[in-house]
């Protein structure tokens, strides 16, 4: 009975997949992506990122150890201890 359940989930997130979890298109080359680094010079309250999320909004949402970060595309806004 597992196996079938495991199967069946596998099944139905084939299934649902959400258009994000959809991989590059094997005919662009990977040098017509862009890639930006964003550090503490950038705006981030430190180096690593546990998390990231994209809302409806288009905002770029960041979970770091030191608070989360709101991204617009072009300011970073920190929400941290002292904002909450």
């Amino acid at each position: 009975m597992k196996k079938y359940v495991g199967l069946t989930i596998i099944i139905l997130i084939q299934i649902l997949q959400p258009d994000s979890l959809i991989p590059l298109d094997p005919d662009v080359n990977i040098q017509d992506y862009i890639h930006d680094v964003w550090r503490i010079e950038e705006g981030l309250p430190q180096n690593s990122v546990r998390a990231i999320v994209q809302t409806q909004d288009g905002y770029l949402w960041f979970g770091t150890q030191e608070g989360l970060v709101r991204f617009d595309g072009i300011r970073f806004k920190v929400f941290d201890r002292g904002i909450v």
